[in-house]
């Protein structure tokens, strides 16, 4: 987790750094443009699809950088559930494929049917 904060506050700051010696516009749509986002779809979103997607719709979230699950984490939180359903369903948004839709919907639903509170409508 340290790793992803550490990138995006190096990505930020290049961002930033590189709107100060251009033309706002011109920044924004040469590192926001759909090109873009869909390269990043495949080499930073679809790896999740990969790894993290089990049968029943959990979402594993601890990996080495050789996307290999790690040993001994033996419980989960909504918040990381959460965060990977949000990249999945960027995913589908940004690329179109039919797994990422499958994926998000397999798991709202495991959210909704382990992780939600049905005495008080809460969740875990």
């Amino acid at each position: 987790e340290m790793v992803m904060k550490i990138t995006a506050v190096l990505l930020v700051s290049a961002l930033f750094l590189t709107s100060a010696c251009t033309d706002e516009a011109e920044t924004t749509s040469r590192y926001l443009n759909e090109e873009h986002l869909r390269a990043e779809a495949d080499t930073s979103i679809r790896p999740w699809l990969k790894h993290s997607v089990a049968p029943n719709g959990f979402f594993r979230t601890r990996f080495n950088r050789s996307w290999q699950e790690q040993d001994g984490y033996k419980f989960v939180t909504l918040t990381e559930q959460a965060r990977i359903l949000f990249v999945l369903a960027t995913g589908y948004d940004l690329s179109g494929d039919i797994r990422f839709k499958e994926a998000v919907q397999s798991g709202g639903n495991f959210l909704v049917k382990n992780m939600r509170n049905p005495a008080n409508g809460g969740w875990h």
